[in-house]
């Protein structure tokens, strides 16, 4: 089974200002460098046939250009025992029109619609159980704003699920109008 997901990866840059962000919170499993990305369609476990159907659906798409700012932070999960720890975009509805966009083009290459609304975002870190502190983390570092960033294109990632955590492999970039 081949894992994928649709992403935007993000400049060096922002990682690096997202990185330094990466402690201070117990419970905490930070991400890595080189998985911070921000999701624009996750499609999961695929057989080969599938996934080269996704690889094609996704040809040709092109957005018009635009910039992305990530800002705030928030907590997917409660605030006790979160799941995630993340930080939002300013200006969600560039991204959330993309993400329209390809899960059109995923139906029509037979995938099921996105069941969860779409709230963009990039991971900072994962949780297994309690974390007393990420709520008041949250709100201390609530006022992040990055730098602006353009996008320039889209790129389909694979998965690869580890002990520790999950490698993201480029499978395929597809460029923006």
């Amino acid at each position: 089974m081949i894992r994928l997901f649709v992403g935007l990866e993000l400049p060096n840059e922002v990682k690096q200002s997202l990185l330094m962000m990466g402690s201070g919170v117990d419970g905490a499993r930070w991400q890595a460098l080189d998985q911070l990305h921000l999701t624009l369609r996750f499609i999961g476990n695929l057989d080969p046939v599938a996934a080269q159907e996704v690889r094609l659906s996704l040809q040709g798409l092109s957005v018009p250009a635009f910039s992305v700012t990530l800002q705030g932070m928030g907590l997917f999960g409660k605030p006790r025992a979160p799941r995630i720890l993340y930080v939002g975009v300013s200006n969600p509805a560039p991204l959330i029109a993309l993400h329209e966009k390809i899960d059109r083009r995923l139906i029509r290459a037979g995938l099921a619609p996105e069941s969860r609304k779409y709230i963009p975002h990039v991971t900072l870190a994962r949780f297994r159980g309690r974390s007393l502190r990420a709520a008041g983390y949250v709100a201390q570092h609530m006022g992040f704003s990055s730098q602006a960033f353009d996008i320039s294109h889209i790129t389909l990632f694979q998965s690869h699920l580890g002990h520790e955590a999950a490698a993201y492999e480029v499978v395929e970039r597809y460029g923006t109008a």
